[in-house]
């Protein structure tokens, strides 16, 4: 394989929630510039698609969700213009397993923009969702992540790494899981489960979640506009704005369950429905919140 990393540059479009793909990106990337290259952290749901640059290595980094790919992520990866054999790779953070739906179904939306798919990497880290690795084995678990998206750094530029997808098992596990993910979002309007909510009596109402909420999410009395003119863009940026709430937020028919507002709640008002422990975070609420605001 040539070195695809003669370009220099490298984009890292990423997507997290709790922090965990946050974490391994900035490893991934803190690797990359040791050995000379440029490297940028883009925010997926922050850019364009279609502003790509094509000159650059094209990397997406995403945690796994329902053992398959983040509504938020496929979006903007069917979303890309098509492209001439630009090099792209992957890496996705999981608390357990893929079960083979994030690899295949990628590589196949990808490869039909053109992108030529070097090298894909699955990264082991604490479940977000059921908290069942806290403390120091949480710590230890990070700790063997970051280590292991040096590695993977390392082999994608020694040209070492591969993207191997099954055709058939991937298309058809990648179609279901996507099934399963899009009824689950939309009962949970009417089932109010499983969703994020905020305990009244922690609650402070700093608008913190709603501020970091990746997509406009979070609802409440005063962040509702009633101008009719306003269409959902102009929401979620009102909904994204820093403010005092009246009421405690709750997650609309918007939400993708990333456990973001989770994650950053200083108070740890926000819980998820699931969780029967206290939620996972892999550093502090201060420093998660620098985190997303530098990347």
């Amino acid at each position: 394989m040539p070195n695809i990393f003669d370009r220099r540059v490298v984009h890292l479009y990423w997507f997290s929630g709790s922090g965990n793909t946050l974490i391994a990106a900035l490893a991934l990337a803190e690797r990359l510039r040791e050995r000379g290259l440029t490297v940028e952290l883009r925010a997926i749901e922050k850019r364009d698609p279609c502003e790509i640059d094509p000159d650059a290595v094209f990397g997406i980094l995403f945690p796994t969700h329902c053992f398959s790919i983040p509504e938020i992520v496929r979006q903007f990866a069917e979303r890309l213009p098509q492209v001439n054999r630009v090099p792209a790779f992957m890496l996705n953070t999981v608390g357990g397993t893929s079960c083979g739906g994030v690899r295949g179904i990628l590589k196949r939306i990808l490869s039909d923009k053109g992108f030529l798919c070097v090298g894909a990497k699955e990264l082991l880290m604490p479940d977000s969702f059921f908290s069942f690795t806290l403390g120091w084995s949480a710590e230890s678990c990070v700790l063997g992540a970051k280590r292991r998206a040096h590695i993977f750094a390392d082999k994608l530029i020694a040209g070492q790494t591969r993207w191997r997808r099954i055709p058939v098992f991937s298309d058809v596990w990648g179609t279901l899981t996507k099934w399963v993910y899009s009824w689950v979002r939309y009962s949970s309007v009417r089932y109010r489960y499983p969703k994020p909510v905020a305990k009244s009596k922690r609650c402070t109402r700093c608008g913190i979640c709603a501020k970091y909420c990746p997509v406009g999410a979070l609802s409440m009395a005063s962040l509702e506009p009633t101008n009719p003119e306003w269409d959902e863009n102009d929401r979620k940026n009102v909904r994204r704005k820093m403010q005092t709430l009246a009421l405690p937020p709750e997650s609309n028919s918007l939400c993708v369950v990333c456990l973001r507002c989770v994650a950053v709640c200083p108070q740890n008002a926000m819980l998820f429905r699931m969780a029967a422990r206290p939620p996972y975070r892999p550093e502090p609420q201060k420093e998660l919140q620098q985190k997303y605001n530098e990347n």
